[in-house]
């Protein structure tokens, strides 16, 4: 009678190890906390359950993602902003997956509900610093910034044109922690990602007159806009460029849309 248990557990543990995917087929993830949260977990259930591999997640932003996979720490990165000519040299490879929009979030009882790309510059560069100064209250301007190494924080500098944020800046701990602050502090304004603008304390104003929408981002009429990349070590291989595929075909577009900007 012990033999049956004994067989049943013998079957059970050859069957599990048939099913568990080689180390090599393991995919580790870092990088752009966007694509951490809100395109990397749906994506990877699509890919365990077509392929059996799984793929693990660790620590968030772009700077410190592109690094892990640089010292081969990480088989994948993520990063919300382009690679620099160092870092191609260095046998960094991006594949680019898709398109993030860039919101401005104020508070929600703030008169201002549209600002001009020139008027933000002058904002987040600490040269306006009164709310009066852009149709407001008479009341100072708080700015919220993104952690430094951040793909978000480069991005808005760049889409800016800044060579540096306000002395003032106030840096939030997180990516996600934008809005966040933007609801403790009424006089406050950040610039986050679209997928990232949860507090119902926050309201999202318009730039140039827009709101990012699937028409004014396909036409970059929308002036804040960055790239969505997952980026390897030398050219995409094995287990690897087949998540990148999966990423590239319609059913990973389609998570892509649910929170971002397809490609298609």
């Amino acid at each position: 009678m012990r033999l049956v248990p004994l067989l049943v557990t013998s079957l059970a543990s050859l069957l599990l190890a048939s099913w568990a995917p080689a180390s090599d087929e393991v995919i580790t993830y870092a990088g752009a906390t966007t694509l951490q949260r809100d395109f990397m977990p749906p994506a990877a259930q699509l890919f365990l359950r077509q392929t059996g591999i799984p793929v693990r997640l660790t620590g968030g932003n772009s700077d410190p993602g592109l690094a892990a996979v640089q010292t081969g720490a990480v088989k994948l990165a993520g990063s919300g902003r382009y690679l620099r000519p160092e870092e191609k040299r260095g046998g960094l490879v991006e594949t680019l997956i898709g398109w993030d929009a860039i919101v401005i979030g104020v508070h929600r009882s703030n008169p201002v509900n549209n600002l001009s790309l020139r008027q933000l510059q002058e904002i987040f560069s600490g040269r306006l610093v009164n709310w009066r100064q852009v149709g407001g209250e008479d009341q100072p301007i708080l700015v919220i910034t993104s952690p430094k190494g951040s793909g978000m924080r480069q991005a808005v500098q760049h889409n800016l044109g800044l060579d540096s944020f306000t002395p003032q800046e106030i840096t939030a701990a997180l990516v996600a922690d934008g809005d966040r602050q933007v609801a403790a502090l009424p006089l406050a304004i950040c610039a986050l990602s679209q997928s990232m603008a949860d507090s119902e304390e926050v309201k999202i104003i318009q730039v140039d007159g827009l709101f990012p929408t699937r028409e004014t981002v396909a036409a970059q009429s929308y002036p804040l806009i960055k790239p969505l990349l997952l980026v390897t070590r030398g050219k995409p291989a094995g287990a690897v460029a087949r998540f990148i595929t999966m990423a590239l075909s319609d059913q990973g577009q389609d998570i892509m849309a649910q929170k971002f900007y397809p490609l298609r």
